[in-house]
């Protein structure tokens, strides 16, 4: 893609990427059913496009016999089951990455400044990038002790470029330095396949722990469960130790107390003690204890404590109702804004005209699910997102709100925390002479969204205001930006329910609302105690449009289905289609 600084920016090359959503994350839980196997759910949560990111495999040998999800050119199982055990993985969301400004020597540029300021010799390696039609244009690339120097393309270089704005050039610091960066995964003895085919091999709760000692990054959560009906979960990665600079910053790498001081490796955080009834991990923060910094990027607590409060009420506890709790649209989070927002808003009422008055009466039977027909839903989701634009855009303005919107979780936490500081600077609108609080956002975004939605729907009964009409998923392919292509690449749009904090997590984007930008990528669920896996795809098994098989489990996928996937070693009719690998 050719970057010229006057059309493309970060959405262009996001969207060109498929980078559609800010969160990266998974549910899993594992439920503990003595003598009778443990049962083991997983639906990763990606951004959403043709082909789908997982397809279904079993892989069979003289030491193996594991079926569950791939992706290509991985010759192994990412989330799954063997005869003995079940896993699945979610993101613990560490941050793993940080980057530093290097002091280059200005009387000779081949040379930079370590933490214990000695001159340094940059490394260099050249590299080619052929162009079409015309010459090759070589290039340096520049490497330090730490990494390659990533300074050329860095957005603040020319925000025009990125972003389509105009805003200054960071001459004065990127043009007479350069940046480079330290990530978890570059640790010589990082071996993530490894811990995969160990996984797949493990006869017991106990190996599957010890094949994820060799998984560095990015760091997950592995849910397990056992044929006993004995479950776990624990965390897998590293995180780095660093020092005393502020870790969420550019930090200088000649000062000494800015560099790592080496990683630690997450099972120092233990793992869920045994004899548990069940164990959950849905992006959640992973601990409150003191220790190395692990990440801000955490998703609200919503997700996991629906499943856990709907996994309390089972005595028994089976496929289907796994199959049920993927597709649950119930949210915590909405239910306890709802608890908060509503008492203000009735302040507000003598100032309603009868639509918003509707409305409100609508939100007060609302019980915080998102299905596609709930109008309390549509009401909630649009006030939301007013909420969040009215109290962060007018400081931010649009460019960097669009930024900080795009990891949706940071302002959906961030707007929960401040509705208890009712008089906080933030609600404070900079752009008039009056000084706002929070019950002043509040009423006007309830006002604007009320609006919104009655203009969207084209309905002025508030009562008929389904979330699923605002709300929808489309499927597309990379390919799909050419017209002729796309009614044979995408599928949808299809209207959906859920919202990032539900169970059945559809993401939105705050500066893009309400077209679902991240959601369940695959989902599985293993009973080992059953002789069928569970398993669907937002696609198909092929990457080929016109194949039967590129799309075929759409519909599943939307209406809570899965296709049966039978454990057993040996091919029979119930196999369409195998291969079978013999030595030369």
């Amino acid at each position: 893609m050719a970057i010229d600084g006057r059309s493309d920016n970060t959405e262009r090359i996001r969207t060109a990427l498929g980078i559609h959503g800010g969160a990266v994350g998974s549910n899993a839980w594992a439920v503990s059913r003595k003598g009778s196997g443990a049962l083991v759910a997983n639906d990763p949560h990606l951004s959403l496009a043709l082909p789908a990111s997982w397809y279904q495999i079993h892989l069979t040998s003289k030491r193996l016999n594991v079926v569950g999800m791939s992706i290509p050119g991985l010759p192994l199982v990412f989330s799954g089951r063997n005869d003995d055990v079940a896993w699945g993985l979610s993101n613990v969301m560490v941050d793993d990455v940080d980057y530093f400004v290097e002091r280059v020597d200005s009387s000779n540029t081949n040379y930079y400044f370590d933490a214990n300021k000695g001159r340094m010799k940059f490394r260099y390696r050249r590299d080619t990038i052929r162009i079409r039609g015309q010459a090759d244009s070589l290039i340096d690339l520049r490497f330090t002790s730490r990494s390659a120097v990533i300074s050329d393309v860095h957005l603040a270089r020319d925000p025009r470029t990125a972003f389509g704005v105009d805003r200054p050039r960071a001459t004065s610091l990127l043009s007479t330095t350069a940046i480079t960066f330290r990530w978890t995964a570059r640790n010589p003895s990082s071996d993530e396949i490894l811990a995969l085919y160990r996984c797949a091999s493990a006869r017991s709760l106990a190996d599957v722990k010890a094949a994820f000692a060799s998984w560095y990054a990015p760091a997950m959560n592995v849910t397990a469960g056992s044929k006993r009906g004995d479950v776990v979960s624990f965390p897998a990665g590293l995180v780095p130790v660093r020092g005393s600079r502020n870790a969420e910053f550019i930090n200088p790498g000649w000062d000494p107390q800015a560099d790592w001081k080496g990683s630690t490796h997450l099972s120092v955080y233990g793992s869920t003690s045994p004899g548990r009834k069940f164990v959950v991990a849905a992006n959640n923060r992973l601990t409150t204890r003191t220790g190395p910094f692990v990440g801000n990027i955490f998703e609200p607590a919503s997700r996991a404590e629906r499943i856990a409060q709907q996994l309390g009420l089972y005595d028994e506890y089976g496929v289907r109702d796994a199959q049920v709790m993927q597709m649950d649209m119930r949210s915590p989070y909405a239910e306890q804004m709802v608890r908060v927002l509503l008492p203000v808003l009735k302040k507000g009422y003598g100032r309603y005209g009868p639509l918003e008055r509707t409305a409100l009466d609508v939100l007060k039977q609302w019980d915080g699910t998102f299905s596609p027909l709930d109008p309390g839903a549509a009401i909630f989701a649009v006030l939301q997102q007013r909420l969040v634009v009215n109290t962060f855009e007018d400081e931010l303005g649009a460019p960097l709100f669009g930024e900080y919107a795009f990891v949706s979780n940071v302002p959906t936490r961030r707007i929960q925390e401040l509705l208890d500081q009712p008089n906080h600077e933030l609600f404070d609108d900079i752009r008039t002479q009056q000084r706002e609080d929070a019950q002043w956002i509040i009423i006007r975004s309830f006002v604007e969204a009320c609006q919104e939605i009655r203009m969207k729907t084209s309905q002025d009964d508030p009562r008929q205001w389904d979330w699923g009409v605002l709300h929808r998923v489309t499927l597309s392919h990379s390919f799909s930006s050419n017209p002729l292509l796309k009614a044979i690449m995408d599928q949808g749009p299809f209207e959906i329910g859920g919202t990032a904090t539900t169970i059945n997590n559809t993401e939105w984007r705050y500066d893009k609302p309400y077209d679902v930008r991240v959601g369940a990528s695959m989902r599985i669920i293993n009973d080992l105690n059953d002789s069928i896996q569970y398993a669907v795809v937002p696609g198909g098994v092929s990457g080929q449009p016109l194949d039967a098989h590129y799309s075929d489990q759409v519909q599943l996928w939307l209406k809570g289905g899965y296709i049966q996937i039978p454990v057993k070693r040996t091919p029979d009719i119930s196999f369409q289609r195998y291969h079978v690998f013999l030595p030369l």
